[in-house]
Protein backbone atom coordinates (compact mmCIF):
# COMPACT_ATOMS: atom_id res chain seq x y z
CA UNK A 1 0.00 0.00 0.00
CA UNK A 2 3.00 2.34 0.30
CA UNK A 3 2.93 2.67 -3.49
CA UNK A 4 -0.70 3.82 -3.57
CA UNK A 5 -0.18 6.19 -0.64
CA UNK A 6 2.85 7.74 -2.29
CA UNK A 7 0.99 8.25 -5.56
CA UNK A 8 -1.90 9.97 -3.78
CA UNK A 9 0.49 12.14 -1.79
CA UNK A 10 2.22 13.32 -4.95
CA UNK A 11 -1.06 14.12 -6.65
CA UNK A 12 -2.12 16.32 -3.76
CA UNK A 13 1.26 17.85 -2.94
CA UNK A 14 3.26 18.62 -6.10
CA UNK A 15 3.89 17.70 -9.70
CA UNK A 16 7.15 15.80 -9.31
CA UNK A 17 7.88 13.15 -11.90
CA UNK A 18 7.14 9.60 -10.86
CA UNK A 19 8.79 6.35 -11.94
CA UNK A 20 8.45 2.66 -11.27
CA UNK A 21 11.23 0.11 -11.30
CA UNK A 22 11.15 -2.03 -14.45
CA UNK A 23 12.95 -5.10 -13.10
CA UNK A 24 13.49 -7.06 -9.91
CA UNK A 25 16.32 -6.24 -7.53
CA UNK A 26 17.29 -2.92 -9.10
CA UNK A 27 19.78 -0.90 -7.07
CA UNK A 28 19.28 2.54 -5.63
CA UNK A 29 22.81 3.95 -5.27
CA UNK A 30 24.30 6.60 -3.00
CA UNK A 31 25.94 8.38 -5.97
CA UNK A 32 25.21 8.75 -9.66
CA UNK A 33 27.70 6.11 -10.69
CA UNK A 34 27.66 2.40 -11.57
CA UNK A 35 30.00 1.72 -8.67
CA UNK A 36 28.10 3.90 -6.21
CA UNK A 37 27.36 2.34 -2.83
CA UNK A 38 24.12 0.39 -2.73
CA UNK A 39 21.43 2.11 -0.66
CA UNK A 40 18.83 -0.61 -1.22
CA UNK A 41 17.50 -3.07 -3.76
CA UNK A 42 13.92 -2.71 -4.92
CA UNK A 43 11.34 -5.10 -6.41
CA UNK A 44 9.71 -4.49 -9.76
CA UNK A 45 6.97 -1.81 -9.83
CA UNK A 46 8.29 0.10 -6.82
CA UNK A 47 7.05 3.68 -7.14
CA UNK A 48 9.78 6.33 -6.89
CA UNK A 49 9.54 10.12 -6.73
CA UNK A 50 11.97 12.38 -8.58
CA UNK A 51 13.92 14.66 -6.26
CA UNK A 52 15.54 16.77 -8.96
CA UNK A 53 15.66 16.88 -12.74
CA UNK A 54 17.95 14.34 -14.40
CA UNK A 55 21.35 15.33 -15.74
CA UNK A 56 22.88 14.65 -19.15
CA UNK A 57 22.83 11.31 -20.92
CA UNK A 58 25.66 8.91 -20.26
CA UNK A 59 26.56 5.38 -21.29
CA UNK A 60 26.77 2.60 -18.68
CA UNK A 61 27.65 -0.95 -19.74
CA UNK A 62 26.61 -0.16 -23.30
CA UNK A 63 23.26 1.37 -22.32
CA UNK A 64 22.32 5.01 -22.84
CA UNK A 65 20.46 6.79 -20.08
CA UNK A 66 20.48 9.33 -17.30
CA UNK A 67 20.98 9.06 -13.57
CA UNK A 68 17.73 9.88 -11.77
CA UNK A 69 17.81 11.24 -8.22
CA UNK A 70 14.88 9.53 -6.50
CA UNK A 71 13.06 8.88 -3.27
CA UNK A 72 11.72 5.39 -2.45
CA UNK A 73 8.40 4.73 -0.64
CA UNK A 74 10.23 4.25 2.68
CA UNK A 75 11.95 7.63 2.36
CA UNK A 76 15.37 6.34 1.30
CA UNK A 77 17.02 8.47 -1.36
CA UNK A 78 19.56 7.70 -4.03
CA UNK A 79 20.34 7.45 -7.72
CA UNK A 80 19.12 4.99 -10.31
CA UNK A 81 20.05 4.58 -13.97
CA UNK A 82 17.05 5.30 -16.19
CA UNK A 83 16.97 2.05 -18.26
CA UNK A 84 15.82 0.35 -15.06
CA UNK A 85 12.88 2.74 -14.73
CA UNK A 86 9.60 3.57 -16.46
CA UNK A 87 7.85 6.93 -16.13
CA UNK A 88 4.38 6.68 -14.62
CA UNK A 89 1.45 9.10 -14.60
CA UNK A 90 -0.13 8.97 -11.12
CA UNK A 91 -3.49 9.88 -12.68
CA UNK A 92 -3.49 6.77 -14.91
CA UNK A 93 -0.81 4.35 -13.68
CA UNK A 94 -2.53 1.33 -15.26
CA UNK A 95 -1.06 2.16 -18.68
CA UNK A 96 2.49 1.86 -17.37
CA UNK A 97 1.79 -1.37 -15.50
CA UNK A 98 0.20 -2.90 -18.61
CA UNK A 99 3.13 -1.88 -20.81
CA UNK A 100 5.56 -3.31 -18.29
CA UNK A 101 3.59 -6.56 -18.04
CA UNK A 102 3.68 -6.96 -21.84
CA UNK A 103 7.37 -6.16 -21.90
CA UNK A 104 8.19 -8.72 -19.21
CA UNK A 105 5.92 -11.37 -20.76
CA UNK A 106 7.89 -11.12 -24.00
CA UNK A 107 11.18 -11.62 -22.17
CA UNK A 108 12.35 -15.22 -22.09
CA UNK A 109 14.23 -16.96 -19.31
CA UNK A 110 12.75 -15.15 -16.31
CA UNK A 111 13.77 -16.66 -12.98
CA UNK A 112 11.07 -17.81 -10.59
CA UNK A 113 11.74 -14.95 -8.11
CA UNK A 114 11.27 -12.53 -11.03
CA UNK A 115 7.99 -14.22 -11.93
CA UNK A 116 6.78 -14.03 -8.33
CA UNK A 117 7.85 -10.39 -8.09
CA UNK A 118 5.90 -9.46 -11.22
CA UNK A 119 2.80 -11.32 -10.03
CA UNK A 120 2.84 -9.35 -6.80
CA UNK A 121 3.09 -6.17 -8.87
CA UNK A 122 0.19 -7.04 -11.17
CA UNK A 123 -2.01 -8.27 -8.34
CA UNK A 124 -1.51 -5.05 -6.42
CA UNK A 125 -1.93 -2.85 -9.49
CA UNK A 126 -5.19 -4.58 -10.43
CA UNK A 127 -6.57 -4.12 -6.91
CA UNK A 128 -5.69 -0.41 -6.91
CA UNK A 129 -6.87 0.36 -10.46
CA UNK A 130 -9.43 3.12 -10.92
CA UNK A 131 -10.17 3.06 -14.64
CA UNK A 132 -12.54 0.12 -15.37
CA UNK A 133 -11.22 -0.64 -18.86
CA UNK A 134 -7.57 -0.52 -17.87
CA UNK A 135 -8.19 -2.43 -14.64
CA UNK A 136 -9.93 -5.23 -16.56
CA UNK A 137 -6.85 -5.53 -18.77
CA UNK A 138 -4.65 -5.62 -15.68
CA UNK A 139 -6.76 -8.41 -14.20
CA UNK A 140 -6.40 -10.43 -17.40
CA UNK A 141 -2.64 -9.82 -17.48
CA UNK A 142 -2.44 -10.85 -13.81
CA UNK A 143 -4.30 -14.14 -14.33
CA UNK A 144 -2.35 -14.99 -17.48
CA UNK A 145 0.92 -14.38 -15.67
CA UNK A 146 -0.22 -16.53 -12.74
CA UNK A 147 -1.15 -19.34 -15.13
CA UNK A 148 2.30 -19.25 -16.72
CA UNK A 149 3.95 -19.12 -13.31
CA UNK A 150 2.03 -22.19 -12.11
CA UNK A 151 3.04 -24.05 -15.27
CA UNK A 152 6.66 -23.17 -14.47
CA UNK A 153 6.19 -24.70 -11.00
CA UNK A 154 4.68 -27.86 -12.45
CA UNK A 155 4.91 -30.76 -10.01
CA UNK A 156 7.58 -29.11 -7.84
CA UNK A 157 5.17 -27.38 -5.48
CA UNK A 158 6.68 -28.98 -2.38
CA UNK A 159 10.00 -27.24 -2.99
CA UNK A 160 11.10 -23.68 -2.23
CA UNK A 161 10.61 -20.97 -3.41
CA UNK A 162 7.49 -22.47 -5.03
CA UNK A 163 5.98 -23.64 -1.75
CA UNK A 164 6.26 -20.16 -0.24
CA UNK A 165 4.70 -18.55 -3.31
CA UNK A 166 1.73 -20.94 -3.26
CA UNK A 167 1.20 -20.30 0.45
CA UNK A 168 1.35 -16.54 -0.03
CA UNK A 169 -1.24 -16.62 -2.81
CA UNK A 170 -3.30 -19.59 -1.64
CA UNK A 171 -6.54 -17.70 -2.30
CA UNK A 172 -5.59 -17.42 -6.00
CA UNK A 173 -4.75 -21.07 -6.68
CA UNK A 174 -6.25 -24.53 -6.32
CA UNK A 175 -4.58 -27.93 -6.19
CA UNK A 176 -5.54 -30.77 -8.53
CA UNK A 177 -4.76 -34.13 -6.95
CA UNK A 178 -4.93 -36.17 -10.19
CA UNK A 179 -2.64 -33.77 -12.05
CA UNK A 180 -0.34 -33.18 -9.09
CA UNK A 181 -0.29 -29.50 -10.04
CA UNK A 182 -1.74 -26.14 -9.03
CA UNK A 183 -4.18 -24.23 -11.22
CA UNK A 184 -5.53 -20.69 -11.29
CA UNK A 185 -8.69 -20.55 -9.20
CA UNK A 186 -11.35 -19.99 -11.86
CA UNK A 187 -13.84 -18.45 -9.41
CA UNK A 188 -11.57 -15.43 -9.13
CA UNK A 189 -11.44 -14.97 -12.90
CA UNK A 190 -15.21 -15.29 -13.24
CA UNK A 191 -15.65 -12.75 -10.43
CA UNK A 192 -13.31 -10.34 -12.23
CA UNK A 193 -15.32 -10.87 -15.42
CA UNK A 194 -18.52 -10.10 -13.56
CA UNK A 195 -17.02 -6.86 -12.25
CA UNK A 196 -15.77 -5.86 -15.70
CA UNK A 197 -18.46 -7.51 -17.82
CA UNK A 198 -19.34 -4.32 -19.66
CA UNK A 199 -15.74 -3.48 -20.59
CA UNK A 200 -13.92 -4.54 -23.73
CA UNK A 201 -11.93 -7.02 -21.66
CA UNK A 202 -15.00 -8.71 -20.20
CA UNK A 203 -15.21 -11.26 -23.02
CA UNK A 204 -11.45 -12.06 -23.03
CA UNK A 205 -11.62 -12.58 -19.27
CA UNK A 206 -14.56 -14.97 -19.71
CA UNK A 207 -12.81 -16.96 -22.41
CA UNK A 208 -9.62 -17.19 -20.37
CA UNK A 209 -11.68 -18.56 -17.46
CA UNK A 210 -13.47 -21.02 -19.75
CA UNK A 211 -10.17 -22.48 -20.96
CA UNK A 212 -8.58 -22.89 -17.53
CA UNK A 213 -8.29 -26.48 -16.29
CA UNK A 214 -10.43 -27.47 -13.34
CA UNK A 215 -9.12 -29.61 -10.49
CA UNK A 216 -10.07 -33.27 -10.23
CA UNK A 217 -11.21 -35.69 -12.92
CA UNK A 218 -14.56 -37.20 -13.83
CA UNK A 219 -13.36 -40.75 -14.45
CA UNK A 220 -16.08 -41.32 -17.03
CA UNK A 221 -19.01 -40.13 -14.88
CA UNK A 222 -21.43 -38.31 -17.17
CA UNK A 223 -22.85 -36.00 -14.51
CA UNK A 224 -19.37 -34.75 -13.67
CA UNK A 225 -18.49 -34.18 -17.33
CA UNK A 226 -21.67 -32.20 -17.93
CA UNK A 227 -21.03 -30.15 -14.80
CA UNK A 228 -17.47 -29.36 -15.91
CA UNK A 229 -18.59 -28.29 -19.37
CA UNK A 230 -21.23 -26.14 -17.70
CA UNK A 231 -18.55 -24.41 -15.63
CA UNK A 232 -16.30 -23.85 -18.65
CA UNK A 233 -17.77 -23.33 -22.11
CA UNK A 234 -21.29 -23.30 -20.68
CA UNK A 235 -20.49 -20.45 -18.29
CA UNK A 236 -18.93 -18.51 -21.15
CA UNK A 237 -22.18 -18.89 -23.13
CA UNK A 238 -24.23 -17.72 -20.16
CA UNK A 239 -22.26 -14.48 -20.13
CA UNK A 240 -21.28 -13.99 -23.78
CA UNK A 241 -23.55 -16.12 -25.95
CA UNK A 242 -22.68 -13.99 -29.00
CA UNK A 243 -19.06 -13.45 -28.02
CA UNK A 244 -16.01 -13.91 -30.19
CA UNK A 245 -15.46 -17.43 -28.81
CA UNK A 246 -19.07 -18.64 -28.74
CA UNK A 247 -18.34 -21.31 -31.37
CA UNK A 248 -15.24 -22.47 -29.50
CA UNK A 249 -17.25 -22.70 -26.28
CA UNK A 250 -19.43 -25.38 -27.90
CA UNK A 251 -16.55 -27.81 -28.37
CA UNK A 252 -17.10 -29.76 -25.16
CA UNK A 253 -20.71 -30.39 -26.07
CA UNK A 254 -19.89 -31.56 -29.60
CA UNK A 255 -17.68 -34.37 -28.30
CA UNK A 256 -20.31 -36.35 -26.40
CA UNK A 257 -21.14 -39.80 -27.73
CA UNK A 258 -23.25 -42.49 -26.15
CA UNK A 259 -20.15 -44.67 -25.85
CA UNK A 260 -17.78 -42.19 -24.20
CA UNK A 261 -20.52 -40.99 -21.85
CA UNK A 262 -20.84 -44.47 -20.28
CA UNK A 263 -24.61 -44.26 -20.34
CA UNK A 264 -24.88 -47.97 -19.60
CA UNK A 265 -23.23 -47.38 -16.22
CA UNK A 266 -25.88 -44.95 -15.00
CA UNK A 267 -28.02 -45.94 -12.05
CA UNK A 268 -31.73 -45.18 -11.94
CA UNK A 269 -31.03 -42.64 -9.17
CA UNK A 270 -28.59 -40.76 -11.43
CA UNK A 271 -30.78 -40.54 -14.50
CA UNK A 272 -33.26 -37.73 -13.57
CA UNK A 273 -30.41 -35.35 -12.68
CA UNK A 274 -28.50 -36.31 -15.81
CA UNK A 275 -31.50 -35.55 -18.01
CA UNK A 276 -31.87 -32.19 -16.26
CA UNK A 277 -28.19 -31.40 -16.89
CA UNK A 278 -28.52 -32.31 -20.57
CA UNK A 279 -31.59 -30.09 -20.94
CA UNK A 280 -29.70 -27.20 -19.33
CA UNK A 281 -26.80 -27.79 -21.72
CA UNK A 282 -29.17 -27.76 -24.71
CA UNK A 283 -30.63 -24.45 -23.53
CA UNK A 284 -27.13 -22.96 -23.30
CA UNK A 285 -26.10 -24.28 -26.71
CA UNK A 286 -29.18 -22.73 -28.31
CA UNK A 287 -28.10 -19.28 -27.11
CA UNK A 288 -25.04 -19.41 -29.39
CA UNK A 289 -25.29 -18.05 -32.95
CA UNK A 290 -26.39 -20.59 -35.54
CA UNK A 291 -23.38 -22.44 -36.95
CA UNK A 292 -22.21 -25.94 -37.93
CA UNK A 293 -20.66 -26.24 -34.45
CA UNK A 294 -23.97 -25.43 -32.79
CA UNK A 295 -25.80 -27.98 -34.94
CA UNK A 296 -23.18 -30.59 -34.08
CA UNK A 297 -23.50 -29.84 -30.36
CA UNK A 298 -27.30 -30.00 -30.52
CA UNK A 299 -27.19 -33.32 -32.36
CA UNK A 300 -24.70 -34.82 -29.89
CA UNK A 301 -26.78 -33.76 -26.90
CA UNK A 302 -30.00 -35.00 -28.52
CA UNK A 303 -28.50 -38.46 -29.07
CA UNK A 304 -27.14 -38.45 -25.55
CA UNK A 305 -30.51 -37.51 -24.09
CA UNK A 306 -32.28 -40.19 -26.08
CA UNK A 307 -29.82 -42.81 -24.80
CA UNK A 308 -30.29 -41.66 -21.20
CA UNK A 309 -34.10 -41.72 -21.54
CA UNK A 310 -33.84 -45.23 -22.98
CA UNK A 311 -31.68 -46.23 -20.03
CA UNK A 312 -34.31 -44.79 -17.72
CA UNK A 313 -37.02 -46.89 -19.34
CA UNK A 314 -34.85 -49.98 -19.11
CA UNK A 315 -34.19 -49.30 -15.44
CA UNK A 316 -37.92 -48.88 -14.82
CA UNK A 317 -38.78 -52.12 -16.63
CA UNK A 318 -36.17 -54.01 -14.66
CA UNK A 319 -37.60 -52.66 -11.42
CA UNK A 320 -41.09 -53.84 -12.36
Amino acid sequence: MLHAVLLLAVLSADSSKMFITAASGVRLRATAAADGAEVTRLPICTVLKEIEAAGVKVSVAGQEGVWEHLEAPDGKQGWMFSPGLRAIDPAKPEETYLALAAERAAKKGATFPERADLYNCLRRAASEGKDPEATAKLQLARFKHLDETLKAIGMNSDKQPFKGFLKQYESDVVYSEPAGEWFVRTDNVWQAEKTHHATASGEPLAWFAAELPLPGECEGYLGCSLAKDGMMGGEYLRRHSSGAHAKDALKGYTEYTVENAFVSDLTKEDIPDIIKQIDEAVTLVKTAPDSPQRKKAEAALAKLRAAVVKAKKSARSAAE
